[in-house]
């Protein structure tokens, strides 16, 4: 296991920011969490504005409410009612 800047060595007896590997509950979990964390901290105020921007749109298409209205979609859709709805894939 090998990170950017996070300081991870490996998973057998590597450091990852002054904490031996081996320590980890899950190996190497631990310090694949705090090299990931390290990373996000060292990024600038702007990445993480689009960082943050990118999530949201993300989130919003999961949120309660769209999960509400394409199952809504699905029902009509396979009731005869509504073409094919774009939450619908058929491989």
């Amino acid at each position: 296991m090998r990170a950017s800047r996070a300081g991870v060595e490996g998973e057998d007896g590597g450091r990852c920011f002054g904490v031996s590997v081996r320590r980890c509950a899950v190996r190497g979990a631990r310090c694949a969490v705090r090299g990931a964390l390290g990373a996000a901290m060292a990024m600038s105020d702007d990445a993480l504005r689009e960082m943050g921007r990118r999530a949201a749109v993300l989130a919003a298409k999961f949120s309660p409410e769209q999960a509400g209205a394409d199952l809504i979609q699905v029902y009509r859709w396979l009731l005869g009612e509504i073409p094919q709805p774009p939450c619908v894939r058929v491989d």
